[in-house]
C-alpha cells in the first residue's frame, strides 16, 4: 500500500472542478456547541521523546531532525520542533502501550520496525500515522504520537523522510490536501496541470512518480501553517 496515513476525508467533485486552491490550508476540526473549532497547538516549539531503535536501518533522529528542519523553515509562523530527546529504549509492540500511553502530555516518535504496532492498532501496510489528542470545547492539541512504518524500504514510492514530514504535519493540526490528485501526468479539461514536485506534503498519499517530492513543504502547506499561527 502507497496510503500515507489512515486519515480519511471525503473530496467533493463539485468545488474541485470549481477551484482547485478551494481545497488550500485543509486544518483538522471539530464542532463544539455548533462553533467551528480548528485542532492547533497551544504553543511551540514542540519537544519529543524519540524512540531508541533505528529507522530505515540507521538511526532515525537523524530524519526527524531533517524533518523538523523542513517545518522550522517556514516564514512567518515559529518553529514547531524544540528539544528532540532521544530515548535508550527500542519501542516495540510488546513495551508500546507501557511507553507511550495516550495523553500523557509526552509528545514521541515511535519507530514501528517491523510494522507490528500499526498492525496491531489496525492499520497495518500504512507508511505512518499522526495521533493526537485534544480538548474538544478549545482544539488544543493536548498529546502527540507520531509512529512511523520502518519495515517498508524507503524509496521513491515510499519515501520514510517525507512520511515524517507529513505525519508531523497532521499532529500539528493540518488536514489533507487533494490538490494536484487528478492531473498531476494528464491534463483534464477544467484543471490546471501540477507538476509532481509541487504537490502539498499534505497530499493523502506517495506523491506520484516520486515520492521524495514530498521532502519539501509547498505553498499550500505554508498556507495551512498561516491560518492556525501565523502572525
Amino acid at each position: 500500500m502507497n496510503i500515507r496515513n489512515v486519515f480519511l476525508f471525503l473530496i467533493m467533485l463539485s468545488p474541485f472542478v470549481a477551484i482547485q486552491n478551494s481545497f488550500a490550508y485543509h486544518n483538522l476540526n471539530n464542532i463544539f456547541e455548533s462553533t467551528f473549532i480548528f485542532r492547533s497547538l497551544p504553543g511551540m516549539p514542540v519537544n519529543f521523546e524519540i524512540d531508541g531503535g533505528t529507522l530505515g536501518g540507521s538511526n532515525g533522529l537523524a530524519i526527524v531532525e531533517d524533518a523538523c528542519e523542513e517545518w522550522d523553515g517556514l516564514p512567518n509562523v515559529p518553529d514547531f520542533c524544540g528539544n528532540l530527546n532521544q530515548l535508550d529504549t527500542d519501542i516495540t509492540s510488546s513495551n508500546f502501550n507501557s511507553l507511550v500511553p495516550q495523553n500523557d502530555g509526552v509528545n514521541t516518535i515511535v519507530f514501528d520496525e517491523d510494522g507490528s504496532i500499526l498492525a496491531d492498532l489496525g492499520v497495518p501496510g500504512v507508511l505512518g500515522l499522526g495521533l493526537t489528542s485534544f480538548n474538544t470545547a478549545s482544539g488544543l492539541i493536548t498529546d502527540i504520537t507520531i509512529l512511523i512504518n520502518g519495515s517498508i524500504p524507503s524509496s521513491a514510492s515510499a519515501d520514510l523522510l517525507a512520511t515524517v514530514i507529513h505525519e508531523m504535519g497532521h499532529t500539528w493540526g493540518f488536514a489533507h490536501v487533494p490538490i494536484g490528485g487528478i492531473n498531476t501526468t494528464n491534463s483534464v479539461e477544467g484543471f490546471d496541470r501540477i507538476s509532481p514536485s509541487a504537490i502539498p506534503t499534505m497530499y493523502p498519499f506517495a506523491i506520484p512518480l516520486d515520492d521524495r517530492f514530498g521532502r519539501t513543504l509547498e505553498s499550500d502547506d505554508l498556507g495551512a501553517a498561516l491560518l492556525n499561527y501565523g502572525p
